[in-house]
């Protein structure tokens, strides 16, 4: 008895800033860490400094983790329920 085979692979809780797992010409950048065009190559905003956390992270909405380089707060873990736009902007996303 022979069985067939389903190739088929299910794409779970895909960001919008990902690339379709077609072939595409999307780069991540190096500072900002998301996917960009470089034929439409635009500002690129980001933080350069590291996190800081005051402990033990429960992996939950209550964690708060601040950016070192302007003390801005990011609210939950795994997601992110409220994130801080980058403290620094360049002119143009830097490919990795």
């Amino acid at each position: 008895m022979k069985f067939k085979k389903n190739i088929v692979v299910p794409i779970i809780n895909k960001k919008p800033d990902t690339p379709s797992p077609k072939i595409s010409n999307k780069i991540k950048c190096k500072n900002c860490r998301k996917y960009y065009d470089p034929d439409n190559n635009s500002k690129c905003r980001y933080h350069p400094g590291p996190l800081r956390n005051d402990g033990l992270r429960t992996h939950n909405s209550y964690d708060r983790t601040t950016y070192q380089c302007c003390g801005g707060e990011i609210k939950g873990f795994i997601n992110v329920l409220e994130d801080v736009p980058g403290c620094t902007m360049n002119s143009n996303h830097i490919p990795i």
